[in-house]
This record gives structure tokens, C-alpha cells and sequence, in this order.
């Protein structure tokens, strides 16, 4: 995206950062690239959450910002909330991805243990112009949710973050201060994210250029340009891995149309971890073909 943007732009971009995970970094020629933490984030991530926090935070009316969010985002960019240390961030992290929690699940906790997630980035750049666009990996591409939302409106709550953990039955193994924190939260003594009507998202621009539907289109296209009878069996997979496993399987199983034939199925299976794994949303273009 941010190779994109330099061949568009070109000189018309003052200076730019680029966050990316361990080991996907490709050379830029206007844009400082940074690696970082994912899924669960890391100094690094701090790091490049000040970064972008320094670039915005002095603009004017007259300034454009370009946000290019993609999945990985609320972990490869991410802060800490006061009286808490990147290791109770970590912690938490991972009780949720290894909980079953789905990602907006996820990410309503994360919005609420960050000055920059939950359209709060979006506060600190105004009075500028903002334009985001965004390659969605969540099911139902709710802006909220992408990336933790750092330039939309969030409809949730602290409230909402403590029941998430409830819910879940994580609460002991969320560090006491993180626990405090969202308390505090709830009973009114932090201050919420930007709401839905707030002002700040005036001038605030958000757009999805690329989601699940459009991977499942441009695959169908393909597999019927290589003969393939083609069907898109389901578009929004959601739930337990193990579950949507067998509901594939039967599928396969009762297959009677003519072959050779493609399935194709999209969205986000989540994992429950009660060992030693590492858990977490798994998302999938799952391409089946039979002949």
C-alpha cells in the first residue's frame, strides 16, 4: 500500500511511516518503514505508535493525512494506557486471542487501552483532512472495528471492554492495573473515545478499497477462467475453526455438481486455546476444488 502511494503521490508527500510486521519490510523511497509486533505487540509497536502520535499532533487546516490501514494494525501500532506497562498490554493481548473472543470483540478491549484507537487518532489530527482507506479482514467490514478504528467513531464503551473479559472468563488472568484502568473507565474518571456525531470526525474521510467479498469475486473469476465450475459456498465464515472444518468437509462430501468444481468460502474462524497454542482469529480465502 505504502509503494502505492509513493508511485501516486510522488513528491507531494512530505514525510510518511509505514508499519509493518517482522520480516515484511520493503524499501521505500519517501516513507520511513518500521517493523513490529503482531499479534501481540512489543516495543517496537510503542515505538511507531509515538511516531505517528508526533506526526499528527501539530497540523493544521491546510494539512492532508492519508491513512492506509490493513489488518494487524491495533497490535503493530500501539500505546500504553496510563499507570500500565507494556507487559500487562501483552498479557491481555494475549488472554484475548487465545480466549475465543472474536476480533470486534478484541478490539472494543483494545480501543479502551489506547489515546489512539477508537477514533482518537482521528481527534488528534484535526483541524487536517483525514482520508483513510482501509483493506478490511473483518466480517461485516465494520469501520469500527478495522485496525481497532483509529479514525472512526466508536459506538462502544469501557463498559463494554469489562464485560468482554467477563464474558469470556479471562478476568484473572488480566493484570490488576489493566482491570483498574477500565474501572476507571466505566465509572466516568477517563475519557471515552469519540463517539458516532462527534465533531471531530468532520473532516474525516473513511473508505474500504478492498474486503472479503472482493478476494472471493476476483478467486471466482480465476477459477472459472481455469474451467473450474465455481460456487461461493459461504462469504462469512465465522465461529470455531474445528466446527467450520466439518461444515466444509460435508459439503466436499455431498458435492453432485458437474466437476471439475470450486468451492470457495471467506471470513474469520477463531481458535479457543486450552494448551499450549497460540490461538487467535485465523482469516481465510478457503478455495476447495474437486475433479
Amino acid at each position: 500500500m505504502s509503494i502505492a502511494a509513493e508511485k501516486q503521490l510522488g513528491d507531494q508527500i512530505s514525510h510518511g511511516i509505514s508499519i509493518t510486521k517482522y520480516g515484511h519490510a520493503l524499501p521505500l523511497q519517501r516513507i520511513e518503514v518500521i517493523e513490529s509486533g503482531h499479534p501481540v505487540p512489543d516495543l517496537q509497536s510503542m515505538l511507531a505508535a509515538n511516531l505517528v502520535t508526533k506526526h499528527v499532533s501539530d497540523l493544521q487546516s491546510n494539512d492532508i493525512v492519508i491513512f492506509l490501514l490493513s489488518g494487524g494494525a491495533s497490535s503493530l501500532m500501539s500505546d500504553l494506557p496510563d499507570g500500565c506497562t507494556l507487559r500487562e498490554i501483552q498479557q491481555t493481548n494475549s488472554a484475548l486471542v487465545k480466549s475465543g473472543a472474536n476480533i470486534s470483540e478484541i478490539n472494543i478491549v483494545r480501543k479502551h487501552l489506547s489515546h489512539i484507537k477508537g477514533g482518537q487518532l482521528a481527534r488528534m489530527a484535526q483541524p487536517a483532512k483525514v482520508f483513510t482507506l482501509l483493506i478490511s479482514d473483518v466480517p461485516g467490514d465494520d469501520l469500527s472495528s478495522i485496525a481497532s478504528g483509529p479514525t472512526t467513531a466508536d459506538p462502544s464503551t469501557f463498559k463494554d471492554a469489562l464485560n468482554i473479559i467477563k464474558k469470556h472468563k479471562i478476568t484473572d488472568q488480566v493484570p490488576i492495573a489493566i482491570r483498574e484502568y477500565l474501572q476507571q473507565g466505566a465509572n466516568g474518571m477517563k475519557p471515552e473515545t469519540p463517539k458516532p456525531g462527534d465533531p471531530v470526525f468532520r473532516n474525516t474521510f473513511n473508505r474500504i478499497i478492498g474486503n472479503n467479498h472482493s478476494a472471493l469475486i476476483a478467486a471466482k473469476a480465476q477459477a472459472m477462467q481455469l474451467g473450474y465450475n465455481t460456487d461461493i459456498a459461504k462469504e462469512q465464515i465465522t465461529g470455531p475453526a474445528e466446527s467450520t472444518a466439518r461444515e466444509i468437509v460435508r459439503k466436499l462430501m455431498d458435492c453432485n455438481s458437474p466437476l471439475p468444481h470450486c468451492f470457495l468460502w471467506g471470513g474469520e474462524t477463531t481458535i479457543t486455546v486450552t494448551g499450549e497454542g497460540c490461538g487467535g482469529q485465523k482469516p481465510a480465502l478457503c478455495i476447495m476444488c474437486t475433479g
